[in-house]
């Protein structure tokens, strides 16, 4: 009695394509390396927090918003609600508009911190992300589904890829365009996910940025 196939063959092609990617990042954590913290992006949502000098018997004498202050344990806390702008800046208390996209809230924390001392004595400034914006990833040519991915994290090339069904059958997997946008305008670069696959050359599954394009050309041969 003949195999009867049950799974359509595209199925396969992403559970390998998933695969791949999750040996990569066992890959980075097998050679030690840190898994790379969070960095803030455009339409994020922040929160600034700046603990106030107040003696413990005060704090339930002050009269305090759900909105402008916070209560952590024994400190209490004078709280921001900041919006990332489209341009990857914001408008910081005492310090003005500065860009702060990129950074990571460890850095941003310390900057802050820095550049209030020169108002506020020993000051120290907490920053907390609220509310993270999604990744946009655009995808089109031979894949089984052309679309915008939206993810709450960065993916590499595969799991992009993974999530619009898989190659086509036509798909030129060594040609793969990627059309990024940078300060002065748009940068294309081109993957080779060919021999990312057959030559274990990981390099080329590369991690997509925000707003990423992948065009997936044809093969003529």
């Amino acid at each position: 009695m003949k195999f009867q196939r049950l799974v359509p063959k595209h199925i396969f092609k992403i559970i390998f394509i998933f695969c791949i990617s999750l040996f990569i990042l066992q890959e980075h954590n097998i050679h030690g390396e840190e898994i790379e913290q969070y960095k803030i992006r455009p339409g994020d949502i922040l929160e600034i927090l700046i603990p106030l000098n107040v003696e413990l018997d005060m704090i339930s004498k002050i009269p305090f918003s759900e909105g402008q202050f916070e209560l952590f344990g024994n400190e209490i806390f004078a709280k921001k609600t900041i919006e990332v702008d489209p341009y990857g800046g914001v408008f910081l208390p005492l310090v003005g508009h500065v860009v702060i996209k990129g950074k990571t809230p460890e850095q941003l924390s310390k900057e802050l911190s820095e550049s209030l001392k020169k108002y506020i004595y020993n000051v120290r400034c907490e920053i907390l992300v609220k509310k993270s914006s999604p990744y946009n990833i655009y995808i089109f040519g031979e894949v089984t589904k052309p679309n915008k991915i939206q993810v709450d994290r960065e993916i590499t090339a595969f799991e992009a890829i993974a999530m619009a069904g898989g190659f086509t059958k036509a798909a030129n997997k060594k040609k793969i365009k990627v059309i990024r946008h940078i300060k002065n305008g748009y940068r294309i670069f081109t993957i080779n996910l060919y021999d990312a696959i057959k030559k274990n050359n990981l390099e080329e599954n590369i991690i997509l940025e925000n707003d990423d394009i992948v065009i997936v050309a044809e093969s003529f041969f």
